[in-house]
């Protein structure tokens, strides 16, 4: 068939350790992005840290691909959805747990006399409430957790159909779920980001990688559902929503970056390990070397050095919760098995 024509072959598959790279990436840009605060509003830098905040598309497209290449190696089918989603619980909810705990005893620290406000914060942010007007965000990344979640289980449930069609009509639902992303547009405007439908371009663009990684060859099928992604996003992120094409950018470099590159950071790699862990905690490292950076505001110290001190102290800290937390729900994680295939990589 036309639509399955063969236009470039890979000799070799994406070696996978390079997406830790790119997770220190993703990571250390939405470090930056929070830490843009101590930049005038005047200053000529801050747009410039402001596309930080495009981090979070990197992991999405990441997520995109890396969930369904760790599926297929698995041998992943429908029944197995309820084992996947508690795989998935242990890898990243302890993490999470704690750092919650972190926020949330500095929230009541500052604010002593809310008790019973302090409990329904911490509430809604275990049970992801938030994003249905229960409380607020005691850690503004939070959101992005709550979109990974909705992707595990959206992922789980129609993966097992994806991998068993003929191209072309794998892009057809690729299309689909492109076109479901306007769905955001029914939502209120200060919620639709906390809802998959909003990113599920990202997440496809990664899945387009995935298929391309899988039988190492880009059919006429994949670019055709790579541009009709790349048309959505434009057209959502520019008319629809007047936002930056920025993200469309750190996606785009994403999927390439995935596909193509084959260099090796062995430091930066070594790093994007802990990068779930700095992501979740950067933000109280940000938070306490603050308050220190206030007794020195007189002394018109560069923010640069600020910024400087937060990612090397925050990147030594997240070493630290990876090998006392993470590392444990790791292999907890992989404690549990498919009965039928080990569970042979890793993911975010």
């Amino acid at each position: 068939m036309m639509l399955n024509k063969t236009l470039f072959t890979f000799s070799h598959p994406p070696r996978l350790q390079q997406l830790n790279f790119l997770r220190f990436l993703a990571a250390a840009m939405v470090g930056v992005f929070h830490c843009a605060f101590v930049f005038s509003p005047h200053s000529p830098y801050l747009d410039f840290l402001s596309l930080g905040s495009d981090g979070v598309y990197v992991f999405f497209v990441i997520s995109g691909f890396i969930i369904p290449w760790s599926l297929d190696q698995s041998h992943y089918s429908i029944e197995h959805w309820g084992v996947f989603m508690i795989k998935r619980f242990r890898r990243l909810f302890p993490p999470f747990v704690f750092s919650l705990l972190c926020y949330w005893i500095g929230w009541w620290w500052l604010h002593p006399d809310h008790a019973w406000e302090s409990v329904q914060l911490l509430l809604s942010n275990l049970f992801f409430l938030v994003p249905f007007g229960v409380g607020e965000w005691v850690n503004e990344i939070y959101w992005t957790l709550w979109v990974e979640l909705q992707f595990y289980l959206l992922v789980g449930l129609i993966f097992p159909v994806l991998i068993h069609l003929f191209p072309s009509r794998s892009s057809g639902i690729i299309l689909l779920l492109n076109m479901l992303s306007f769905g955001s547009l029914l939502l209120p405007v200060e919620i639709e980001k906390n809802f998959i439908l909003f990113h599920l371009p990202y997440f496809t663009m990664g899945f387009i990688a995935f298929q391309i990684a899988r039988i190492r060859a880009i059919h006429i099928t994949h670019t055709l559902s790579l541009v009709l992604t790349i048309i959505t996003l434009w057209w959502s992120l520019t008319s629809l929503h007047g936002l930056s094409l920025s993200s469309l950018f750190f996606a785009f470099f994403t999927f390439v970056f995935i596909l193509f590159f084959n260099t090796t950071f062995k430091f930066l790699e070594w790093l994007g390990e802990f990068s779930y862990s700095f992501y979740l905690m950067h933000g109280l490292i940000i938070a306490w070397i603050s308050l220190l950076w206030d007794q020195f505001n007189s002394l018109a110290v560069s923010p640069w050095l600020f910024l400087l001190l937060v990612q090397v102290f925050a990147w030594v800290f997240s070493v630290i919760l990876y090998h006392g937390i993470e590392k444990k729900s790791l292999l907890w994680s992989k404690k549990i098995k498919y009965n039928y295939a080990p569970d042979i990589t890793r993911s975010r």
